[in-house]
């Protein structure tokens, strides 16, 4: 998907940028003509959401479960281990 549009009375197009310059032979003479691109971006398909956010949950287990081996094992003495955790769901 382009990154921004641009409508006008003749359509809809994509906002292109430059990237660079080029030379060309055209009609036996050598021109430096400005290449021009389009941003674009990859939105990610539910598949994806899913397994990031199944990710996600998995971690936060992992965390928990290191947060409570540090505090019963009393391995940490000087430092407190806080039961404050990161967001189950931080994307509702």
């Amino acid at each position: 998907m382009p990154v921004e549009i641009k409508r006008n009375q003749h359509g809809t197009r994509s906002i292109t940028v430059p990237v660079g310059n080029v030379r060309v032979l055209s009609r036996g003479k050598w021109r430096t003509v400005e290449l021009r691109a389009c941003p674009v971006t990859w939105p990610p398909d539910p598949d994806q959401i899913a397994a990031a956010r199944r990710h996600y949950a998995q971690w936060l287990l992992a965390l928990d479960w290191v947060r409570d081996g540090l505090r019963d094992g009393g391995m940490l003495r000087s430092i407190d281990v806080t039961a404050v955790m990161p967001k189950r769901a931080p994307w509702a």
